[in-house]
Formats: structure tokens, sequence, C-alpha cells
């Protein structure tokens, strides 16, 4: 009878653990669709060095259930597109903007209230990336 108690409790237990730990919210879809993202800053890196930051207090992105996007800058929509998570890598985010052009952004920070990501593009020998930071 002990002995059924304790795997009793066991499996209690381990379930509570697993569907604690599946939370819906903790999905990169879910946290990206909360709510819009207000802009931060974006700052560049030159062959590893920062070179400038700029203030993107003025933008917002949008990200919708359905894969769209929206962009706005000074509250007008300035783009539009679609955009996913690479299945198998829940931190390459994929935009597809309105012109057809496919960015490919690396999620360092998702949280309820941050959102940070790093794109990366190498020109004639040198190496570029941009990190761009939004809040809630």
């Amino acid at each position: 009878m002990k002995k059924t108690n304790l795997i009793l409790i066991f499996t209690l237990l381990l379930s509570s653990i697993l569907l604690n730990s599946c939370k819906k919210d903790d999905a990169p879809k879910d946290l990206l669709t909360e709510h819009p993202w207000y802009g931060i800053s974006v700052e560049k890196y030159i062959n590893g060095q920062l070179t400038e930051t700029n203030d993107i207090s003025s933008r917002k992105m949008v990200f919708k259930e359905d894969n769209t996007y929206e962009f706005y800058d000074n509250n007008e929509l300035d783009d539009e597109g679609t955009w996913k998570i690479e299945e198998g890598s829940p931190d390459k985010l994929i935009i597809v903007d309105s012109d057809g052009d496919e960015l490919v952004a690396m999620i360092v920070e998702l949280s309820e209230d941050n959102l940070e990501v790093y794109t990366l593009k190498e020109i004639d020998g040198i190496s570029y990336k941009y990190v761009i930071k939004y809040k809630k």
C-alpha cells in the first residue's frame, strides 16, 4: 500500500511539473502576438565594434496571430508583411516585407516585457550586426 501511495504521489508531482513547464505563454508566437512592441534602440556594430546607437521610440511592431505583421513609424503604417518562427529553431524569426524581401533575425530575449533581436550581414568582408530592442 505504501508503495502504491508513493507511486501515485510521484506521478502527481511529475504531472504537475510537466504541466507547469508547458505553459502556453512560454511559446515564442504567443509572446510575440500578446501586445504591440514599442521601439527602444538599434545598435550598429561593424566588425564587432559598436559604432552607433539610434533611438527608435517612434516605431512600433505588431505581430498578429495569423503570421502577418504591421510596422508603424510615428503612428503611421510604414510596412506590413508576414513573419514566422523557423520550425525547429525557436530563436530564429523570419520576416518578409511587402516587397518580398526576407530578413532573418535571431531572438536574444523574448519575455512579456522585452524583445531583443539581432541581424547579421557581411558586405565586402565587413561584418555588420544590428541589435534591435523593443519593449511592451
